[in-house]
């Protein structure tokens, strides 16, 4: 079962903060209290084949370990004036020769953590045309989510070895996830909200996730800077969270 996650980011002169960003991102972890934890697929009668090809006949329960993350940080630089667009550019660089090092999969795994429980995970930067000024944080958001598309389809024009790599199955769950460029992810972020909206039930042969926004708390840094504002929209209810968006 292939799980995409796109982590969306736009970015606006955040020099200072893009770099710990882009990094809290890469590479995320599955803790360890869910890697053998089971997720049932089948409240809607739909059979799961996993990829694995060697795992005969469908399955409707797996464990975190099963699926296959296909993770892409996605960073749009929406006019920055400042060195945003070159320190995404390094990063870019930085990965790409981190991928290529045969040691890469040992070095995944490292610092106490298994191979198995670190996500695979690609970065991806597009940029406005130099000349243009900023159009907003939601414009730069939606041309992110383009870049994946847009990756995957030039890899399918050229017809290389990569392209063969780019699954087409259908049996495919795609998550967006939204980082703001001074923000820092928690490292099991992705794997923690990927089990619960896969947790979700099915309504009418359709899979909730499919159409729920998830949220998610806060750490504050400082800890005790805007402690009130923390406490409180860390303290909502589900029918608050809900009166909120009115």
């Amino acid at each position: 079962l292939v799980i995409k996650v796109d982590v969306i980011i736009a970015v606006h002169n955040a020099e200072l903060t893009i770099r710990e960003t882009v990094k809290s991102a890469m590479y995320q972890e599955i803790p360890a209290h869910l890697l053998e934890r089971k997720i049932n697929l089948n409240h809607g009668g739909k059979e799961v084949n996993l990829v694995d090809k060697t795992d005969v006949g469908p399955r409707h329960e797996f464990s975190m370990v099963d699926l296959q993350f296909d993770v892409c940080v996605s960073c749009y630089n929406d006019a920055s004036t400042d060195k945003s667009l070159a320190i995404l550019h390094s990063l870019q660089n930085e990965y790409m020769q981190e991928e290529k090092s045969p040691s890469n999969e040992q070095n995944a795994g490292s610092e106490g953590h298994s191979s198995k429980s670190v996500i695979k995970t690609s970065l991806l930067v597009g940029t406005s045309k130099e000349g243009t000024s900023s159009r907003g944080a939601g414009f730069a958001r939606n041309q992110a989510a383009k870049l994946r598309r847009e990756h995957e389809q030039n890899q399918r024009n050229l017809n290389t070895d990569e392209c063969n790599n780019i699954q087409q199955d259908n049996e495919m769950y795609h998550f967006l996830c939204i980082l703001d460029s001074d923000d820092i992810m928690h490292p099991t972020r992705i794997a923690e909200q990927t089990f619960a909206m896969l947790s979700l039930a099915y309504q009418n042969n359709l899979h909730l996730c499919e159409k729920t926004l998830m949220g998610c708390q806060f750490d504050r840094i400082p800890y005790d800077s805007t402690w009130h504002y923390s406490q409180w929209a860390n303290s909502l209810s589900n029918e608050r969270l809900y009166l909120e968006k009115f």
